[in-house]
């Protein structure tokens, strides 16, 4: 998943850093057919094969900062836009954008749309794909409970769906978070689990970062105190037989006070690629692993070559089978 780029462009000049440490850069802009400004375009986007879905979260087709979502295709070497995606029940105020993933046939985007009883309640809106067109075909709220920021980070890989929420409070107090996962069954979405660290604690932010493959699902809890204020923790849960179990917490004994480890999160088969975007006084830094025997091991420290003050590198990063994009 590509995350993170911009305001009214989708610009993407990514640093390009693969496992052996060969260095590239690419750069591409893509604009959208109506030409809107202010739309938010590129604060979230996710790349899967052919198709980039980029969430435009102030658009105002629907009313002021209703929402909306791009799809653009590769055709014969160009990025084309071939859908606007908005939710059946458009609204002022909706964020509709907030969070996408994109694999296979279908979309996801979230909102974070205010209730009565919190300002970011949350939704996520399924979209299938059939030729060129995209149809919604499920809306997901919490089974249980006020949604409080209920996609505030999705990542789908195959037939299950992993949200954050980050500010649910019903378990261990106030913005200490959650996780579910929803597997896919037709065309029904049916929670199958809800993640909960062993050591959940009031003002984690645990679900605020998540990534998913195969059978694990990696959850950001960028404000955990472990041995200095929110240095952050990144859980690592997997899935055996239906049953999800915590099976490791990855944290960093170098990180400083705010650091937020955790920052951006992102899997390929035995990879993951963790962010820690506030990292040595803003600079940040990113982490690669490898799961070796079942257990997640660091096995390198990336940062850019043309390194600048306060440059938050590690805000945002994702991770293919060869690249680390950072």
């Amino acid at each position: 998943m590509l995350k993170k780029t911009i305001t009214v462009l989708l610009l993407w000049l990514f640093l390009f850093l693969n496992i052996t440490g060969h260095a590239a850069t690419s750069v591409t802009t893509l604009l959208p057919i109506n030409g809107a400004t202010g739309t938010g375009l590129g604060l979230t986007t996710c790349l899967d094969g052919d198709y980039i879905l980029c969430g435009a979260q102030y658009d105002n087709d629907n009313g002021e900062n209703a929402g909306a979502a791009y799809i653009f295709k590769n055709i014969n070497n160009t990025w084309t836009q071939t859908a606007k995606l908005k939710p059946s029940d458009g609204a002022a105020g909706k964020l509709f954008g907030h969070a996408v993933s994109l694999d296979g046939d279908y979309a996801v985007v979230s909102s974070l749309e205010p209730l009565p009883n919190t300002s970011h309640a949350g939704a996520v809106y399924i979209f299938h794909r059939v030729g060129e067109t995209w149809t919604q075909t499920a809306k997901i709220t919490p089974q249980t409970g006020t949604p409080q920021a209920f996609g505030s980070a999705i990542s789908l890989h195959g037939d299950r769906l992993l949200i954050g929420e980050y500010e649910d409070r019903d378990i261990s107090g106030m913005l200490a978070g959650a996780a579910y996962i929803y597997q896919r069954t037709g065309s029904n979405w049916i929670e199958t689990a809800q993640l909960l660290p062993a050591d959940l604690a009031l003002w984690d932010y645990f679900g605020l970062t998540v990534a998913l493959y195969n059978d694990y699902a990696f959850i950001g809890s960028l404000y955990k105190d472990e041995h200095l204020p929110n240095t952050g923790a990144v859980y690592v849960f997997k899935e055996n037989s239906g049953n999800w179990t915590q099976v490791a917490k990855l944290t960093d004994s170098t990180g400083t006070d705010g650091s937020l480890f955790g920052s951006s999160l992102d899997l390929y088969e035995y990879y993951a690629i963790i962010g820690s975007g506030s990292a040595a006084n803003d600079n940040g830094v990113a982490y690669i692993y490898e799961e070796s025997g079942g257990s997640w091991i660091k096995t390198k420290k990336l940062t850019p070559s043309n390194a600048v003050t306060s440059q938050r590198f590690g805000h945002s990063a994702s991770l293919t089978d060869q690249y680390a994009i950072v």
